[in-house]
């Protein structure tokens, strides 16, 4: 089963801000919006493997069933309730 995929406005202007800052540090444009593509290859795998990262260990976040995925120097979070048998974003 394939779940959707939401990103809030503050997450696809990360998105955006990761694309300017690495090409303000490399001069390379394709770097940096291939950079960004590769990022939200990492987060489609969450469309069939909602489950997929390690638990966060601060408590707070634990609770809230937050997961996290490692990408290079940045990690991706994602959450759902976790009283749902499948991911509910609606």
């Amino acid at each position: 089963m394939r779940f959707e995929i939401f990103y809030k406005t503050t997450a696809l202007k990360d998105l955006e801000d990761i694309s300017v800052f690495l090409f303000k540090k490399t001069g390379f444009a394709n770097f940096a919006k291939n950079y960004v593509e590769s990022i939200k290859n990492k987060i489609e795998i969450l469309s069939f493997f909602p489950e997929i990262g390690y638990r966060v260990e601060d408590k707070e976040l634990s609770s809230k069933n937050l997961r996290c995925l490692p990408l290079g120097e940045y990690v991706i979070f994602h959450i759902w309730h976790s009283k749902k048998s499948s991911p509910n974003f609606q």
